[in-house]
């Protein structure tokens, strides 16, 4: 259907239903980079336990080679 034989009442539909999936799409947005961000403190936090605990003497990687 060519747009000039849309009503207007399908146009402030499609318009609502646009509004609607964007504020969708930005909370899913919202949501995945609040997941990234907990994520990349986690990695931080397990690689300075990480870190630590290799050279602390009893997990000293030499001591793990057999």
């Amino acid at each position: 259907m060519p747009p000039s034989q849309i009503s207007d009442l399908e146009y402030q539909r499609l318009e609502a239903a646009i509004a609607k999936l964007t504020v969708v799409v930005n909370k899913f947005q919202s949501s995945m980079n609040a997941s990234v961000d907990s994520m990349m403190v986690a990695a931080t936090k397990l690689r300075q336990h990480l870190l630590i605990t290799s050279f602390s003497p009893p997990y000293h990687p030499q001591s793990l080679r057999r």
